[in-house]
């Protein structure tokens, strides 16, 4: 029997409505309820265009930031020997609580709002568990260097954040790369040695996309504040990734307290004061340089010392093409004293009873210009919260 053209296209929209509905079912079900859900660029077929400088040559050098080496390549002592004149030395223990124990091999501690994992293992036994869990969770690493354990991801897109309502169900099922969200988050992995293994630290650092004026004709991207939350999430998943317990993982968050902090300006020089004990202080200000751009290159605990080279989030806006559709690259101002691939020393020193002075100085100890040493120990204070 043949059909009518009436008839025809009520059995198309109802095919057509099936579909969607499975669709969108499926779309919510990937992305609905998460926090996070990376995905790699390479997966993207043609999304909107993210800025120059999270455009790249290849798959590899996808969401690089200006000024930054793709290979990972840092200068610094050996991260497994302990070589050079600033050995990287087992360390005692900051005075931290565990707040979670998956085995007797991985727990979480914490200070603050800053968490960390400890973990029975030797290093090159981690390692490759660590690229592992970065690719796992929808990264790519544009730093990579086991001598200083440093690991760092590219910039990557939150698909969570990519609202499920009306409209955009229906054609994300379709299309899934028509719709962008407009922040993109990397996180940076440190691993320091301790007795019997290792310690983890993982920061966040974020950029959103914004407006630049009133009539909404140009975007730009720029920094947003470092997440806590996104930084336990991802301590936890690793933790679940080393134990294969995710229950335990998940129960990982929960309330913590805030330290007082202040910034003192002084003709010699701006300095932080912590209200804690030096090991303390010592951890935190190590979580907080990794918040506000500063690239631990080496750290010589036991006179407190971080010897760091500042990489900020982007580079000067100089120079910067426009990209496909007028999108511009939020850089550093050109006013700003603090400079890309600037070297200081971090003097974490202690100040008496529960108080800690941490403090700016060139890259042979000498002191800064006052409005470097401002600049920089007011970045830093405000990552250490």
């Amino acid at each position: 029997m043949e059909l009518n053209k009436t008839t025809s296209f009520k059995l198309l929209l109802i095919v057509a409505a099936v579909s969607t509905a499975a669709g969108c079912a499926s779309y919510k079900e990937a992305v609905e309820g998460q926090k996070t859900a990376y995905r790699t660029a390479e997966k993207r077929e043609q999304g909107l265009e993210v800025p120059p400088d999270l455009t790249a040559q290849s798959a590899d050098e996808q969401f690089l930031i200006p000024g930054e080496s793709g290979s990972g390549s840092v200068s610094a002592s050996s991260f497994y020997s302990g070589g050079g004149t600033r050995p990287a030395a087992a360390r005692p223990q900051a005075q931290t609580e565990p707040i979670l124990v998956a085995s007797e091999d991985v727990k979480i501690k914490r200070v603050g709002n800053l968490r960390s994992l400890e973990v029975k293992m030797p290093p090159e036994q981690l390692w490759p568990k660590l690229r592992e869990f970065w690719k796992d969770t929808g990264f790519e690493l544009a730093v990579d260097d086991p001598k200083i354990g440093l690991m760092e991801t590219n910039w990557a897109e939150n698909r969570a954040n990519i609202p499920l309502d009306g409209i955009r169900k229906v054609i994300g099922t379709v299309f899934d790369g028509i719709y962008s969200s407009n922040t993109r988050d990397r996180y940076r992995t440190r691993v320091e040695p301790i007795a019997g293994g290792v310690e983890i630290f993982v920061t966040h650092r974020g950029m959103e996309e914004n407006y630049t004026d009133q009539s909404q004709s140009s975007l730009v991207w720029m920094s947003r504040p470092s997440d806590p939350e996104l930084e336990a999430e991802m301590l936890n998943r690793l933790m679940a990734k080393l134990t294969g317990d995710e229950k335990a993982a998940a129960a990982a968050g929960r309330p913590v307290t805030q330290e007082l902090i202040s910034v003192q300006k002084k003709p010699e020089g701006t300095s932080i004061i912590l209200a804690e004990d030096f090991p303390l202080a010592w951890r935190r200000v190590g979580f907080g340089l990794d918040r506000a751009g500063f690239i631990v290159e080496d750290r010589d605990r036991s006179n407190g010392v971080y010897y760091v080279k500042y990489i900020p989030d982007s580079a000067s806006a100089e120079g910067e093409k426009t990209g496909f559709f007028g999108k511009l690259f939020g850089g550093a101002s050109n006013d700003n004293t603090l400079k890309a691939d600037q070297r200081f020393q971090v003097v974490v020193a202690p100040e008496g009873n529960k108080s800690t002075s941490v403090k700016f100085t060139s890259e042979r100890g000498a002191a800064v210009d006052a409005a470097i040493s401002e600049e920089a120990a007011t970045k830093l204070a405000g990552k250490l919260r």
